[in-house]
Formats: structure tokens, sequence, C-alpha cells
């Protein structure tokens, strides 16, 4: 077991989507609850945000340059320079007042993919996944989810991770990369209620999982198999997601929220909402660009 360390006082309302850009060498993440992109050199310590006016939910490096991005009311691409510059994709969940975009990934297709939610219920299994090809076409390629949150694949892009954070699982499906579509549906993980809600969802070289806990202080480590290896206390409640990075990926950044927490947690936590870091044995592997 590991303990996390707080390295930038960040103080995001619900950080999120942190990603390793490997050609600038440095941290980028979104706070789903303001419209604004940070960014972190680890070499330097410099840090930046840009304020655009969309709700960014989750970030993928494109490789044209810039980002491609989940928003609360659909897709975009994001300015490499100027990230406040969006260019919409379109909302598949245009007309549902009670459903709201959630968190995306890059896949090992070059596609992105997200999910939605409904926002009114979150235990309603109404939500759905969504694939980006590279014409920027949209497509479902699954229903009936709880909450889709995390998503993230095996290094053999033969596996797609989804957690369903309000059902407390972790979904794995076989995913087929020529055609962008999942099959197989079955549950990986099952998350103990007293280790919080399951959230943001990456893969390191080896193939683990690891996963972060909303009101759980931890991220947890499993195998392919869904068996818990180990653990990393975060000393605040919320862990939302994770980012390998550094020259050897070897440094595990994680975003946590003040988001969803009572004014006696916001005192007795004032680290919430902050960046932390904990260096592993584990090794990470870069994302990989959305190919639009």
């Amino acid at each position: 077991m590991e303990t996390a360390a707080n390295i930038l006082h960040s103080q995001s309302q619900c950080g999120e989507s942190p990603l390793w850009d490997p050609a600038a060498a440095r941290l980028c993440w979104v706070d789903t609850e303001n419209p604004v992109l940070s960014c972190f050199e680890p070499s330097s310590g410099n840090t930046g945000s840009v304020e655009g006016k969309l709700l960014i939910q989750a970030i993928g490096r494109r490789k044209k340059g810039g980002w491609i991005a989940v928003v609360r009311d659909g897709f975009a691409f994001l300015d490499g320079k100027n990230p406040a510059k969006a260019t919409l994709l379109g909302n598949p969940v245009e007309g549902q007042a009670h459903m709201s975009m959630n968190d995306g990934a890059v896949g090992p297709d070059g596609r992105f993919y997200a999910g939605s939610l409904n926002a009114k219920v979150l235990e309603a299994a109404d939500g759905c996944l969504y694939r980006v090809d590279h014409d920027g076409t949209i497509a479902t390629i699954e229903t009936g989810l709880v909450l889709p949150n995390g998503i993230a694949f095996s290094p053999d892009g033969a596996t797609m991770y989804v957690t369903e954070m309000w059902a407390n699982l972790i979904t794995a499906f076989d995913f087929d990369a020529r055609r962008g579509t999942v099959s197989r549906r079955r549950v990986l993980v099952k998350v103990p209620a007293e280790e919080g809600y399951p959230d943001g969802l990456i893969v390191d070289a080896a193939g683990h999982l690891w996963s972060g806990h909303w009101q759980g202080f931890r991220v947890t480590c499993y195998d392919p198999e869904g068996r818990k290896v180990s653990h990393v206390e975060v000393p605040v409640p919320t862990a939302t997601c994770m980012a390998f990075g550094g020259p050897d990926l070897r440094d595990l950044y994680i975003t946590t929220a003040k988001k969803g927490l009572t004014p006696e947690q916001l005192t007795k936590y004032p680290e919430a909402g902050d960046l932390f870091r904990v260096r592993l044995d584990a090794r990470g592997r870069l994302e990989p660009e959305f190919l639009g």
C-alpha cells in the first residue's frame, strides 16, 4: 500500500480526465464543473489554465494537434494553442433534458468513446456508450448502463472496461477494434459499498486496472481477472481519476474533487480538489491519439 502526496493546490470542484502529454512533458486535466482546462509541468513546477465556454468532461489527444473532448452537451474538438476555441461535433443526448454526457477515452483504434448518464436519477440504467469515428460521425454502441464513467482498454486492445459508477461495478466487454463495437458484456469487479463508488479508470502496461473511488479515499489496482492487487491511499474522500506520467511513466497522478462533500468534510479535508501523485513500481502506458 502506498499513500499519494499533494503536489498542487489546484482546488478543482471536480478534477477529471488527467492525461499525460509526452511532447510537452506535462499533465493536463479538466474541471467538469467549470469550463477550465489546466496543465502542470513537473520539471519546472509551472502551471496554467485556459477558460472557455464548454463544460469539458474528458479529453483525448488528437494526432492532428489539440484535443478531442466530451463536453456536457456532446463532443468537440479543442484547439491545441487555445483550447477555448472549440468545434462542436454533435450531441447524442440533444433533446433529452434528463441526460448528460460523461467520461470518455480514445480507444486503441484511434476512435473516441464516451458515455451518457441520467442526471436526474443516477441509479437509472439509461446510460449509453458512444463512438466518435475518424470523420466525426457519432454512433451508439451500447445501452442500458448505470452511470457509465471511466473507460479504458486492455493493452492488446481486445477488452473495453467501463465503470458503472452507481451500480458499484466495473464492467468488461469484448472489443472489436476494426468495427469499434463491443460484445459479451460481463461484470469484472463488484466494488464493496464501504469503499465508495468506482470512478475514473485506466490500465497500465501490464494490463492491471487502476480505479479511483468517489468517497472512498483510495485508488485500487485490480488484475485483468478483477482480483484486487493493491491500493493507494488518498488523503481526501474522492479520487476521481488517474494518469501515469513522467519520463518513465511510473508517476501516478490523481485528480480529486470537492463536489459532493458536506460542509463538514470540506472543513476536515481542505486539500479536496487538489492534484496528488505517488511513485509506483508499476509502469503506465501512453493513451492513444484520436486519428481524425
